[in-house]
């Protein structure tokens, strides 16, 4: 299951024993970015997790098996863990993790998404954007776009869909003009929940948008009033 830090932070303030129960011997996987990877007092090796605030940390204490996945995080990359239980006597210990995936470089949504529905819903699926995790760099405006099917889809038969994240790039400068399709994510569930059964990159150019509804919506909301 996918677990967010906020979701751990508040679960330890209720009440850590309810909270160690809850996940004992649970697997569980979450997301995070790196602060620091050092070793513990028995040499195991453990990563600082932290959230896009960087005033939340959590531990990640991984296996002994991990040590050469530990060595190869980078300081500042989003990274996923995948761990089994934890332990909340001083702060909140993750156990027996290991290393899923650290992004290439992608910077990943880090606050719970909210799901704005865009257009009408057709027989096959509804579009959405995320409005809680737009970025905006000078004219350029991320945001990240959801299409959730009514019955699943199957690319190649490898894999059955039923939604897929998708992270994109406007220039809000040249409103209408192109966009960056930089990342694709194919979820288990529906509203990108579950496990993700794939991901790629983009084509990595900024292409036209050519008239499509659901990207020029997406591009309205993540422009904001630079769109007008």
């Amino acid at each position: 299951m996918e677990v967010t830090m906020s979701q751990l932070i508040d679960d330890a303030a209720r009440n850590t024993i309810a909270a160690e129960q809850k996940y004992k011997g649970k697997r569980f996987r979450l997301m995070g970015l790196v602060k620091g990877v050092a070793r513990g007092a028995g040499d195991e090796p453990f990563v600082d997790i932290t959230d896009a605030t960087g005033t939340v940390t959590i531990i990640a204490k991984l296996l002994p098996s991990e040590l050469n996945n530990a060595a190869a995080l980078v300081r500042d990359r989003i990274v996923t863990v995948e761990c089994v239980g934890v332990e909340l006597r001083f702060e909140v210990d993750l156990l027996n993790c290991r290393v899923v995936k650290e992004s290439d470089g992608i910077e990943m949504p880090m606050h719970p998404p909210q799901w704005v529905a865009s257009g009408k819903f057709t027989d096959d699926y509804q579009d959405y954007n995320d409005a809680a995790n737009i970025v905006r760099r000078d004219n350029i405006a991320t945001i990240w776009g959801l299409r959730d099917f009514r019955t699943p889809i199957a690319p190649g038969g490898e894999y059955q869909t039923f939604s897929i994240a998708s992270k994109m790039e406007f220039d809000c400068s040249k409103p209408g003009g192109n966009f960056n399709a930089v990342y694709f994510a194919h979820y288990s569930e529906n509203m990108g929940k579950g496990k993700i059964v794939n991901d790629l990159s983009g084509h990595g150019k900024w292409t036209a948008i050519d008239g499509d509804p659901a990207v020029l919506a997406s591009e309205k909301l993540a422009c904001g009033e630079a769109h007008k």
